[in-house]
């Protein structure tokens, strides 16, 4: 069955997601082909020089160049095994936007990109858990955004932030998710980083304003 995407970024995330291409370089196709980032910030994402990412890049679309492999529309029934890839995409943006990105403007529009492609997502696949989670996470996230850098520029941890400058509208966007999950009987474990990652800034954001969850 074929798919219907809502949009044209998302669905070139989920062709990106190829199983033919190397998976370790899906996220950073998908990074630097639909969403625009250069290979500096794609390597601080995975934690290497950007030499190595732009060389690893090279060589991953010389493969695809060479090996003839056919860019096709997913069907309906490859979504999921395609998925963690394209949530690591959405992911990566909206982290990096929180923690290395200094530019106001550049950094907002990165987040809030990366928040309106994880709601597309959702519309898409609105039974999958972990898309609603990573939502719920990345949501927590910006919500934080204003009191994640002081006044010279310094980065300020969660535990040292003013609850006061949080955004309650996005906490409440987000646990409003969360509980969506839980009342559906989602998985009480964590079955991967994202799901560890949401739980912990939703119990760190839920204390600060009460002191207690």
């Amino acid at each position: 069955m074929s798919t219907e995407f809502p949009d044209e970024r998302l669905k070139l995330l989920f062709v990106c997601a190829h199983p033919a291409i190397d998976p370790a370089m899906h996220t950073p196709l998908m990074l630097q082909t639909v969403l625009g980032l250069d290979a500096g910030r794609i390597a601080h994402a995975f934690l290497v020089p950007p030499k190595t990412m732009g060389q690893r890049l090279f060589r991953a679309k010389t493969k695809i160049r060479d090996g003839g492999i056919q860019f096709e529309i997913p069907q309906e029934r490859d979504l999921p095994e395609r998925l963690d890839a394209v949530l690591e995409a959405i992911y990566v943006p909206s982290e990096s936007a929180g923690t290395t990105c200094l530019a106001l403007t550049a950094c907002r529009d990165l987040a809030e990109e990366a928040i309106w492609l994880a709601r597309v997502l959702l519309q898409l696949m609105p039974s999958e858990a972990e898309v609603q989670g990573l939502l719920a996470l990345m949501l927590h996230s910006e919500a934080r955004r204003s009191a994640r850098r002081a006044l010279d520029g310094r980065y300020v941890p969660l535990s040292e932030q003013d609850p006061k400058q949080w955004s309650l509208p996005l906490i409440e966007e987000a646990e409003r998710h969360l509980a969506e999950l839980s009342s559906a009987g989602a998985p009480a474990g964590f079955s991967s980083k994202l799901q560890f990652s949401r739980y912990i800034l939703s119990v760190h954001t839920l204390t600060g304003p009460t002191g207690r969850r």
